[in-house]
């Protein structure tokens, strides 16, 4: 089950680097339209929340304790969201 959550974290994490690369793409050929921007920002954020989420999941009791990294990851997704 871990590396299922694994996997799907992974998986959506490269959605959203390709979404932002597309943005980025539209950018460096000109065009100056921010709707594939405003998607990118919009799904990052919320991938990055869930990918925090995950992680707490995986991470158990110990998600939640200020000594592991991941509580602050999950402090610092929801700034995105």
């Amino acid at each position: 089950a871990v590396s299922f959550l694994l996997a799907e974290m992974a998986m959506k994490v490269e959605l959203a680097r390709m979404a932002y690369q597309r943005a980025a793409w539209e950018v460096d050929q000109g065009r100056r339209n921010t709707y594939y921007a405003s998607i990118a920002k919009a799904f990052a954020g919320d991938i990055a929340n869930q990918c925090a989420t995950d992680a707490v999941q995986i991470f158990g009791g110990n998600g939640f304790n200020s000594e592991y990294p991941v509580e602050k990851l999950m402090r610092d997704a929801k700034i995105y969201q």
